[in-house]
């Protein structure tokens, strides 16, 4: 199965966000339905009072009736879309920034989700869970395929590094840039160690017999800009920006379900596709960044690793370290 088929096997039979005319349409289309909503109810008011000025008998109560149904109808399903509207609103929670959910909440979903993408700058938390066996029940599901799960991580020689590094030592009050390099490729390199743990106990399982599917679980690094971060488990997205002031672990994140939003969630998703796409297309079209250090396919077959891949990171990421606590050694002296 080559590349394109494994990625179309991800993709998702989800509506395309809207263009303006749509939108515009739909909005009006809204609108339209509330005039509606406020002529029949107002029809209802007519009825009611010709019944009680000129209705009389049987006649009377008939059109009484009907325009005390016909009010009713219409101003419930007016209140029925107004509050619908309103919650439309609020499609996107934001949730407590004292809440961490890397280390509280995703562990307890994660265990019986059935599809989790993960975007992050450097994602040591979910993949050293994986590897230190913080996450079991969710292992036995990969192992049985009844998981599958894709993580991507910005790949340590691309310039964005470099940015995100200079971002950090300006945006948290003047930390010295030898510091926060320091720390950046150290857990890059923690993110590199659980990825090649997490080979080590793939390799010593027995897979599944042969099939033509694509990996269940895969893991790769990027070469883009890393806007936000997000962590995609079945219907629920949990993401947010990477602020210039505070490491993307402790900022505030926000949470949209499919149910809440299916264009957001949508186009949420397909950010993660594209950025998951390209990370290959990067490696194979010259740039030296980006590509796949770990697939697992359940084929009958050992995982494969990447070994040229994850050695040229692990020695760039400690001549970095080297450099940035060399640099570090001068300044205070």
């Amino acid at each position: 199965m080559d590349e394109e088929s494994r990625s179309s096997w991800w993709r998702e039979a989800l509506p395309s966000s809207p263009n303006a005319i749509q939108q515009e349409l739909r909005r009006i289309r809204n609108r339209h339905y509330l005039l509606i909503d406020f002529i029949v109810g107002g029809i209802g008011v007519g009825s009611i009072s010709f019944a009680l000025h000129f209705g009389e008998g049987m006649f009377g109560t008939l059109v009484r009736s009907v325009g005390i149904g016909l009010l009713a109808a219409g101003l419930s399903s007016a209140i029925i879309k107004w509050s619908l509207k309103e919650h439309d609103r609020d499609v996107v929670k934001i949730r407590p920034s004292d809440e961490n959910p890397l280390h509280f909440e995703f562990p307890k979903i994660m265990k019986t989700a059935n599809r989790i993408d993960c975007l992050a700058i450097v994602n040591f938390a979910v993949l050293e869970s994986l590897e230190q066996g913080k996450l079991d029940t969710l292992w036995q599901r990969i192992l049985t395929g009844d998981t599958a799960v894709r993580i991507l991580f910005l790949d340590p020689r691309s310039i964005y590094a470099k940015i995100r590094i200079n971002e950090l030592a300006r945006g948290t009050g003047g930390d010295a840039l030898s510091e926060v390099a320091s720390l950046f490729f150290k857990r890059t390199q923690r993110s590199l160690s659980a990825s090649k743990g997490l080979f080590g106990r793939l390799n010593a399982k027995e897979t599944a017999k042969k099939t033509n599917k694509p990996p269940r679980f895969e893991i790769r690094v990027f070469d883009l800009a890393p806007n936000i971060w997000m962590y995609r488990i079945d219907d629920d997205i949990y993401w947010g920006i990477t602020p210039a002031q505070c490491e993307t672990l402790y900022a505030r994140p926000l949470h949209v379900s499919r149910e809440a939003d299916e264009e957001f969630f949508a186009e949420l998703v397909g950010h993660f596709q594209t950025i998951w796409e390209l990370s290959i297309g990067q490696s194979e079209n010259g740039s030296g960044c980006g590509g796949t250090l770990l697939k697992f396919y359940f084929t009958g077959e050992p995982p494969v690793w990447n070994g040229p891949l994850y050695d040229q990171l692990d020695e760039y990421s400690k001549s970095e370290i080297a450099r940035a606590e060399a640099a570090h050694a001068c300044n205070i002296s």
